[in-house]
């Protein structure tokens, strides 16, 4: 599995942030989810 950049991350979650109020909340949620899958490597360097 391919590691997500830390600019395409910032990309996704902005990307999310702005359909708010545009797609249902369960779409939002699934979208953020995915994106803390993306973190977790990074996460789990730092410690």
């Amino acid at each position: 599995m391919k590691t997500s950049t830390k600019d395409e991350i910032i990309n996704d979650f902005v990307g999310v942030i702005d359909q708010i109020g545009k797609k249902p909340a369960d779409e939002i949620e699934s979208g953020l989810q995915n994106i803390v899958y993306k973190i977790r490597p990074y996460v789990h360097k730092v410690t």
